[in-house]
This record gives structure tokens, C-alpha cells and sequence, in this order.
């Protein structure tokens, strides 16, 4: 599963930015087909160019939290 690469980081780095850009594509497919309001907001986030901006390691954490979050929902 792609967030397997980053579920276990202890935090964000940006030279793994590579596997947090994965979990964003993967998200971006599953949102093509459902629809999650959390997932929605914390993708779109991440959607453009989130290493331009202050709070990149916050937006990455919060999607990562997210996709967690709605794997436990859905057991």
C-alpha cells in the first residue's frame, strides 16, 4: 500500500518528499471515485506546490492523519 512508506515516519522530511508524493496521487485516484470531506480538504493542501509554502510539513502530516484516519473507519 503506498502509505506504507510514509505511515511509520516519525516526521516529515523534504528528501522523502518523493513517497508523500505518491500518497498524494493515490489519494487524488480514490477521490475521483468517493468522496471524503477530511480527505478533500487536507488533499487539497497538498495539491499545488505545497513546498513553496511555510507549513508544508503540517499539510503532509495532516493528509497522512487523514487517509489513516478513514483506513480505521473502514476496518
Amino acid at each position: 500500500m503506498t502509505l506504507d512508506r510514509v505511515r511509520d515516519l516519525v516526521d516529515f522530511y523534504p528528501g522523502d518528499r518523493i513517497w508523500w508524493l505518491y500518497v498524494r496521487e493515490a489519494v487524488q485516484h480514490w477521490l475521483e471515485k468517493h468522496e471524503d470531506p477530511a480527505i478533500r480538504v487536507a488533499h487539497d493542501g497538498v495539491k499545488a506546490f505545497p513546498e513553496n509554502l511555510p507549513d508544508e510539513r503540517t499539510r503532509w502530516l495532516t493528509l497522512r492523519d487523514q487517509v489513516q484516519a478513514l483506513l480505521d473507519r473502514e476496518g
